[in-house]
């Protein structure tokens, strides 16, 4: 994985950050290289975000329903300015663990 270390560590911080925030009591981190590039995938077995909600998690300011956690509401949309400097794409699923799976591909 070739780029800025520290705009790239800000960004798995927060993935990380967000899946044991919001995540349920699992977080698992994969990291892979691929022929074309790399793969970095965070899973939780939290409840997840609603399909229909997805589209905005990455705004900033926007926040979980989780009001009790700390937060600015940053934390997704600087993940995805970073991986967009990176030239990587952002994908959002339902984790095989049952809540969020949050994936970065370049």
């Amino acid at each position: 994985m070739r780029g800025d270390a520290q705009a790239l560590r800000s960004a798995m911080r927060n993935l990380l950050d967000n899946a044991v925030k919001y995540g349920g009591r699992h977080v698992e981190l994969s990291v892979q290289a691929e022929a074309s590039g790399w793969q970095v995938r965070v899973d939780d077995d939290g409840p997840g975000i609603p399909s229909e909600q997805r589209e905005r998690m990455f705004d900033r300011f926007q926040r979980g329903e989780a009001r009790e956690v700390e937060g600015s509401g940053l934390g997704l949309a600087i993940v995805q300015a970073v991986a967009r400097r990176h030239g990587a794409a952002v994908e959002v699923a339902t984790s095989r663990l049952g809540g969020l799976a949050v994936q970065l591909r370049a």
